[in-house]
């Protein structure tokens, strides 16, 4: 593309965390050194956001909610970096703490993954790793709800993408009282 989407958690209301970006050209001008805002819905703490490009649109996701529960929700941005969803999309949501996305992409879809703790108590034992696609363009979601990542390893958290043609989900893990790196190459659902 032309122009990179840079996204940030802002505090600028004095209230809560809002998710705010502008882009930057391939030489280096950004667009608006203020940014736009992405989500700032008031009352509500919108932070830990997470963006990659999908030909000429960007997804951004982001965590949506408090400590004790939250969702993560997601946005596509045009070339201009001006969000095109009118409303941003629930990829995560439910009981508990969805947080933690991030993003990666092909030419035409994005797949986000973020760490799924249900009961929101933060425990080692109770979080894991799930994913979900959306289109570049047209409807926002491809599968109807969150998939799986991993279920086995009694924690997962800090989830990250490599993209191109396929996906492959790294994340941290705890095992056996120790923390250690987990990688899986991701098949489409």
């Amino acid at each position: 593309g032309t122009a990179w989407a840079v996204v940030w958690q802002d505090g600028r209301s004095g209230v809560d965390w809002d998710v705010y970006g502008t882009t930057v050209s391939t030489t280096g001008v950004v667009a608006m050194e203020d940014g736009i805002a992405i989500s700032a819905t008031a009352g509500t703490d919108e932070r830990e956001p997470a963006s990659a490009a999908a030909g000429a649109t960007s997804l951004v996701a982001f965590r949506s909610g408090d400590d004790a529960t939250s969702d993560v929700l997601g946005t596509r941005l045009n070339a201009a970096g001006t969000p095109t969803d009118a409303v941003p999309f629930v990829i995560g949501g439910g009981a508990g703490v969805q947080s933690e996305p991030a993003v990666a992409a092909t030419a035409t879809e994005y797949l986000v993954t973020f760490s799924d703790d249900p009961d929101g108590a933060g425990a080692v034992s109770n979080a894991n790793v799930r994913g979900r696609r959306a289109r570049a363009t047209g409807a926002a979601l491809i599968d109807g709800a969150p998939f799986a990542i991993t279920t086995t390893f009694g924690f997962g958290s800090q989830p990250a993408w490599a993209g191109g043609t396929s996906y492959v989900a790294v994340w941290t893990g705890f095992r056996a009282g120790f923390y250690a790196i987990y990688a899986s190459p991701i098949p489409t659902p």
